[in-house]
């Protein structure tokens, strides 16, 4: 039973991770689209 406990809060931990690393860099991405056009066309 400890067993099965650990493994769905380690489960938890990595699915997180996961969605945590998608949003980073697709925020990280938006940042880029949003900001390099402004700053090539300024250049």
């Amino acid at each position: 039973m400890f067993k099965n406990v650990g493994f769905r809060i380690l489960a938890g931990l990595v699915l997180l991770a996961a969605i945590a690393g998608v949003a980073f860099f697709a925020f990280n991405a938006g940042i880029m689209r949003g900001v390099i056009p402004p700053l090539v066309a300024a250049s």
